[in-house]
């Protein structure tokens, strides 16, 4: 036995073998990062919608509180004798500012929430300013804010039910069935208001 016969023979590795199997690791590893990158745009996408609608929710909420206020804010009261009724029935909320001419706290058409019925609505904007009012939308209108009026009945005739409701133009124009309470981006308050 000489001296090269005791060292280890090596033997040599087939470099495509290892070649493609190094190729397979690199395929997989590029499609697991294509999936989580095409499941992250997919979850930033969903995330970006989901606070759109929150704003647009609030906003909605800031504008069916404000038109809840001025409607609590009219005259609905007894005079100090405590026998005659004193009753705003002649503001215009449609307008803004609100103005003579209107309705005030009279009772409201049975579908004033459902249809934009003139001195019922008025129209505002991305932002919430107000744009305008009637039975068509103005140019620049995103929200359509509607309100109703029903009077109680004895022995709860001192008592009035104010409700607002607020959604995005979208949706006031695609509805032409009643509104579901529970519909995506529409926005509702009710409110009593007792004469004292």
């Amino acid at each position: 036995m000489d001296e090269f016969d005791t060292l280890p023979t090596r033997v040599a590795a087939r470099p495509s073998a290892a070649a493609g199997f190094g190729l397979l690791e690199v395929l997989i590893a590029a499609g697991l990062i294509i999936g989580m990158a095409a499941a992250t745009a997919q979850l930033t996408v969903t995330s970006i919608d989901a606070i759109d609608d929150a704003g647009r929710l609030t906003l909605g909420l800031l504008l069916a509180a404000q038109k809840m206020e001025q409607m609590q804010a009219l005259e609905w009261r007894y005079d100090a004798s405590g026998l005659v009724a004193v009753s705003d029935l002649t503001t215009d909320l449609s307008r803004d500012p609100p103005s003579a001419g209107g309705p005030g706290l009279q009772v409201s058409p049975p579908d004033s929430l459902q249809r934009s019925i003139p001195r019922y609505v008025d129209y505002l904007d991305g932002r919430g300013a107000w744009v305008g009012t009637g039975s068509r939308p103005p140019s620049g209108a995103a929200f359509v804010r509607r309100w109703s009026v029903r009077a109680g009945q004895p022995p709860f005739d001192d008592l009035l039910a104010l409700d607002v409701v607020v959604l995005p133009l979208r949706l006031a124009e695609s509805s032409g069935r009643a509104l579901a309470p529970n519909q995506p981006g529409l926005v509702r308050l009710s409110a009593l208001k007792r004469r004292r």
